[in-house]
């Protein structure tokens, strides 16, 4: 005779693992709202909504004082919840690191002397950015960002028009060049 669980035992063991899983669910979905409190348990800290602030660093000084102001103004405590950085008029000049913020969709570097954008291929949900007024010569990266609608390249002097070709192609962006680029 084999040894089966009777239905009833069966059935009481699913009810308590389905209401395990729901209380569970509940718990993380409490701890994920609260993202604001530190937690502790027996005086360790088990989550610190402060330390991405505390440690973000960029190689730009000046980048870096933009995010931070953003993320203590909004209370963000993860790379993944910046939405719009506006950063301009400013010196910042490198934006290496700024590929953290990759669900970034609003961007603005005006009136800066940034001449290296290649750290925005990794800015896949980028809509709008202003690069207006700084040192850049190569903007063909940003062809490889599908979500754009709005691109301002205008007042950087040195700029390759060339690579903005794929960028005017593309009828959904609205796109303002320096003057040199222009095709009247």
């Amino acid at each position: 005779m084999e040894n089966t669980p009777a239905p009833a035992a069966h059935s009481s063991v699913r009810s308590l693992r389905s209401l395990q899983a729901a209380v569970c669910g509940l718990l993380l979905s409490f701890i994920l709202s609260c993202s604001q409190y530190e937690f502790t348990l027996n005086e360790k800290t088990l989550y610190d909504p402060t330390t991405f602030r505390r440690e973000l660093s960029l190689k730009d000084k000046y980048l870096e004082n933009c995010v931070k102001n953003v993320v203590n103004e909004q209370q963000i405590t993860a790379a993944r919840q910046v939405r719009q950085l506006l950063c301009g008029p400013g010196k910042i000049l490198s934006l290496e690191g700024i590929e953290i913020f990759n669900r970034v969709q609003q961007l603005g570097l005006a009136k800066n002397t940034i001449e290296n954008i290649s750290s925005l291929a990794a800015l896949r949900e980028l809509r709008h950015i202003n690069l207006a007024d700084n040192a850049i010569t190569d903007a063909s990266i940003l062809d490889e960002l599908e979500q754009l609608q709005y691109v301002d390249l205008s007042g950087n002097p040195e700029l390759n028009c060339a690579s903005t070709a794929k960028l005017q192609a593309r009828k959904q962006i609205e796109l303002l060049l320096p003057t040199h680029c222009r095709q009247e």
